[in-house]
């Protein structure tokens, strides 16, 4: 339900503003998609029926692993709100698989999936002919935070802490 939920938001993201982001944490959500990661999406396209799912492969309509998303559709599903998008991406960003290693944007994208979101939300809709906006007011479902995100984030946390160097007093 999570990953149809995902779809949703990314389809009502689009409608509400007219438009989908260009890049998601300095990542292209237009492509192109390279050949090592086209093998790895049809690998998950097979696997799709054998696997518990949880991203969803726009082209085929297909719940698969995250893992074996492109980096693109990744960011784009991290952009609309996917909590598993987000967690993998964390993932690529703490490794340094397929992106440059950051882990301050792994922080920030283990963050985003351990929070829980939805409930009411306020927006509006424009309209061109009046030149107004008509406040909606639309109740989303709410999508609880990734437990493997919250303990990816201590990790991190910790981590970070002993990494920084320690400032020496005269």
């Amino acid at each position: 339900m999570a990953v149809r939920f995902s779809f949703f938001l990314a389809l009502t993201t689009f409608l509400v503003t007219g438009c989908v982001p260009s890049q998601y944490m300095g990542i292209s959500t237009r492509g192109p998609v390279s050949q090592q990661e086209t093998a790895l999406l049809d690998v998950g396209r097979v696997l799709s029926p054998m696997t518990k799912g949880n991203c969803t492969d726009l082209a085929t309509d297909l719940a698969i692993k995250c893992e074996f998303m492109p980096l693109n559709a990744l960011a784009m599903a991290s952009a609309t709100g996917s909590k598993h998008a987000q967690l993998e991406l964390g993932k690529r960003f703490e490794d340094g698989r397929g992106v440059e290693l950051d882990l301050e944007k792994a922080e920030k994208l283990y963050k985003r999936a351990s929070q829980t979101t939805g409930g009411a939300m306020s927006t509006c809709v424009w309209n061109e002919h009046t030149k107004t906006c008509t406040p909606i007011i639309i109740d989303l479902p709410y999508d609880h935070g990734l437990a493997e995100a919250t303990e990816r984030l201590t990790q991190l946390r910790m981590t970070l802490a002993h990494a920084e160097p320690t400032q020496a007093t005269d």
